[in-house]
């Protein structure tokens, strides 16, 4: 426990200061359980650890790799196993089905959906009579896209209409014209339909090529922005305030030289706003020091690890090829649950029979539900990697030691595995799940955890409900939990305790490391675009 206050006072410059003598008396002894061993000489000699108190720095652990642990949670590991196994099987037995129900669907003229009933096997959209002359088009189904005029798809659909083709290739589940004069006049014309998803829909299917362009400078951004905040983050921060302070009497001055004058409401306004900033950066220049220098070692930390450079993008990759494969494997899950471009909608076939509807539904819920988790897995477990190699970094830096090479880095990602994979499974669920509205809740309910914030009696006093309710119940399910198990081997339940106990000692400093990390990445986002 007292390690893990430890790791958050320390990397923060000291941390908060002790309230009294004996918050200091506290603060002097680490305490070791047998769920906490650290020394593995003794560990070895005597078969189990003691629960004895040793007198050691609040900072004083071990690097990941040299904690003794046990297998966390294997249980939610197992579940998530068995999931992955049902929903193989489940796809495996949909790839033998006649039918596919993709998820982006089409309809025809009859307004019959591509690929189903009749029209099974036709599985893309073709516009009938779409040229240069005419905006009367009809849309069919087509088993394929014609790359030349010898397969005529109108002519057998519309007998007594005289319509043409065109050659056309496949966008997705469109037959889109290879002219590039028809297609803009056959966007004109979908716009002007109404058909604004579809057109939404081609407008992201074409640009990838900028879109990939802008993830490389973000990518780009993102480490000069890294390597800047590593080497001048204090000055940035007070930069930041300085500017704050003077920027409403630049205004003022501007606005009496340009205009001759100035109205006594705003030169009232300009000088409180900057009085009021002048006083909030005097009270809180310690705790914004504190915080830059948090930067300052995060980035430091970035910057001499490479997984942690790269692992970001790695890690979106990962999800991006989750939902593309999810999306794709639709067609092979007992379920019609799909997306009608046409009208922009979440959809799904109806049936007669009430039970069919409920398997149907059903079937979608849980094919849902298992994507989130698996996006929630590769999440946390890219939020257990940052605080292992975080530790493991400052480990080394406090020893004066060089930074964690690759090999020593993939030795942790490999025990992170070994022993807290179920650890990894139920974060997904108990953190993963719950962040939406830890976020909501949290950001409504932030300035009740502001101490001697003027606005924090009246959000107490309007909505003492929501306060309650996220402090009771949602505060808990943070990742910081992962700290605790990086450093005890804790299980994830004991760790969210653990954590939730530490930041409320150190929750003026949470909260100013918060709200400048915060600044500073909007700033990023800013520069990025």
């Amino acid at each position: 426990m007292e390690t893990l206050n430890g790791w958050f006072e320390l990397i923060c410059m000291g941390g908060a200061e002790p309230e009294s003598e004996s918050d200091t008396f506290i603060r002097a002894g680490t305490a070791r359980t047998a769920a906490t061993p650290f020394d593995l000489s003794s560990a070895s000699s005597t078969g189990s650890s003691g629960s004895d108190i040793e007198d050691t720095a609040p900072g004083d652990f071990p690097a990941p790799q040299e904690v003794v642990r046990e297998c966390t949670d294997p249980v939610c590991f197992v579940l998530w196993l068995l999931a992955i196994c049902a929903v193989v099987t489940v796809i495996l037995f949909g790839t033998y089905k006649p039918e596919r129900h993709d998820f982006m669907r089409l309809t025809n003229a009859r307004g019959v959906q591509c690929g189903v009933y009749d029209q099974s096997g036709k599985d893309f959209w073709y516009l009938c009579g779409a040229d240069m002359l005419n905006d009367t088009f009809l849309p069919t189904c087509v088993s394929a896209c014609s790359m030349d005029h010898s397969k005529n798809h109108c002519s057998t659909q519309w007998k007594l209409l005289e319509v043409s083709t065109y050659e056309a290739h496949q966008v997705g589940p469109l037959c889109w014209p290879t002219d590039e004069t028809l297609a803009a006049h056959l966007r004109f014309v979908l716009q002007a339909r109404g058909f604004r998803s579809i057109d939404m829909f081609l407008s992201v299917y074409f640009a990838w090529p900028p879109l990939a362009i802008a993830a490389l400078c973000a990518i780009t951004f993102s480490h000069m922005w890294t390597r800047i905040l590593r080497d001048h983050a204090h000055c940035l921060a007070w930069l930041g305030i300085y500017i704050l302070v003077t920027l409403p009497l630049l205004c003022l001055a501007f606005r009496w030289l340009w205009y001759g004058q100035v109205d006594r409401l705003t030169a009232i306004g300009s000088i409180f706003a900057a009085a009021s900033f002048a006083l909030l950066a005097c009270r809180t220049e310690k705790h914004l020091d504190r915080a830059t220098s948090c930067l300052h070692c995060a980035c430091h930390c970035v910057t001499d690890i490479p997984i942690l450079e790269i692992g970001a993008a790695i890690t979106t990759m990962m999800k991006l090829a989750l939902l593309l494969a999810s999306i794709y494997l639709v067609r092979f899950v007992p379920t019609t649950l799909h997306f009608e471009i046409r009208t922009g909608k979440l959809d799904f076939l109806f049936y007669e029979s009430t039970a069919e509807k409920i398997a149907d539904i059903s079937a979608a819920v849980l094919y849902c539900i298992f994507v989130l988790w698996s996006w929630n897995v590769i999440n946390a477990f890219w939020e257990l990697i940052i605080v292992a190699l975080t530790v493991l970094w400052y480990v080394d830096r406090k020893d004066n030691l060089e930074p964690p090479g690759i090999f020593r880095c993939m030795e942790v990602l490999g025990v992170l595995l070994r022993f807290h994979s179920g650890s990894i499974a139920l974060a997904a669920i108990l953190i993963g799940f719950l962040r939406p509205f830890r976020f909501v809740l949290g950001t409504l309910t932030a300035v009740t955890r502001m101490p001697q914030n003027p606005f924090s009696f009246m959000q107490m006093s309007c909505c003492p409900c929501i306060v309650d309710c996220y402090a009771m119940f949602l505060d808990q399910f943070s990742a910081n939990a992962f700290v605790d198990v990086v450093l005890h081997g804790s299980p994830l339940w004991p760790a969210m305790q653990n954590a939730d106990v530490v930041m409320e000692r150190c929750q003026t400093t949470a909260n100013s490391l918060n709200g400048t990390t915060f600044i500073f990445q909007v700033i990023c986002l800013a520069l990025t675009w």
